[in-house]
């Protein structure tokens, strides 16, 4: 398990050191509720005690890496699942205006100190226990919607409880079938 981990890790700071060798999957047309489902999958047996409420439309297609867009999701939920070690429920929200696709991923956890804003996305962070996080998968999350033209903002939820994840593709090329970049 720890060599797992270790190798994980490793494959995490090639991503974020700018080596894209093993990045070569071609943009295509994503289905957004295809990865959210996907990574949801993953994570839902261990974590019976959590639900996911996906609003997201059956079709929400942006330009992207499959497997990227993926683990994007399974860190994003990830980490609302741990900031919920009781169980909970996750929502997810999202919306097309003109040329961006908007995600939002709500969750009820301990949230963040909004002190720690500036420095949530950068990598080794974390304001989880020691040995609980490497402090990489919000820094992954950020170097994912950079290579997919996006943006990552983390905020707290405006009643006070929990965390909003909010994910912008500038998708232009999706609708009209081109590759991204």
């Amino acid at each position: 398990r720890n060599v797992e981990k270790s190798a994980s890790i490793a494959q995490e700071l090639l991503l974020l050191s700018g080596n894209r060798r093993e990045e070569a999957g071609q943009h295509e047309k994503v289905n957004l509720n295809d990865a959210l489902n996907t990574a949801w999958q993953s994570l839902a047996a261990r974590h019976l005690n959590h639900r996911l409420h996906n609003h997201l439309p059956a079709k929400m297609l942006v330009s992207g890496i499959p497997l990227k867009l993926e683990q994007l999701f399974r860190n994003l939920l990830g980490n609302a699942l741990d900031a919920m070690p009781g169980g909970g429920e996750i929502e997810v929200y999202g919306h097309e205006m003109a040329d961006k696709v908007v995600v939002s991923l709500f969750d009820r956890g301990d949230g963040f100190n909004p002190e720690d804003k500036n420095r949530i996305l950068e990598p080794f962070f974390s304001t989880k226990a020691v040995g609980k996080g490497s402090g990489l998968g919000l820094a992954i999350c950020y170097a994912i919607m950079m290579q997919h033209d996006g943006t990552i903002e983390l905020a707290p939820r405006r009643d006070g409880k929990g965390t909003v994840a909010t994910l912008t593709f500038h998708n232009r090329s999706a609708r009209r079938g081109k590759h991204a970049k």
